[in-house]
């Protein structure tokens, strides 16, 4: 009996923007659980009003879905798994460092 498939598999071939999409989309989800379990607790201890948790819970998912999918992007570019690992944490580093520098100028302003 042959348990192999009878034939090439013709299903859905992901395209390569679509995996960046998938990472962004998952690093959002992350974002959103982190930011929003830190500003539930800092909720329940008065530290910061409900509006104040829902918009800073709402940046932090934007932030890591940004930087996940940036991340992702420059990762594929390496073929070492070193320098692909390397390269994703700091494009992904340096993609939180910039929107939270651009973020606190507008908050400055």
């Amino acid at each position: 009996m042959n348990y192999y498939y009878p034939g090439p598999y013709t299903g859905q071939q992901g395209s390569p923007e679509r995996g960046y999409y998938e990472m962004a989309r998952i690093g959002a989800v992350a974002g959103l659980c982190g930011t929003g379990a830190r500003n539930l607790y800092r909720l329940r201890n008065a530290e910061i009003s409900r509006s104040d948790a829902v918009f800073d819970t709402l940046r932090g998912s934007a932030t890591a879905g940004l930087a996940a999918g940036a991340a992702s992007l420059v990762a594929t570019q390496f073929r070492s798994p070193v320098a692909s690992f390397l390269a994703g944490i700091a494009t992904g580093t340096a993609v939180v460092y910039g929107l939270e520098r651009a973020m606190a100028k507008g908050e400055g302003a």
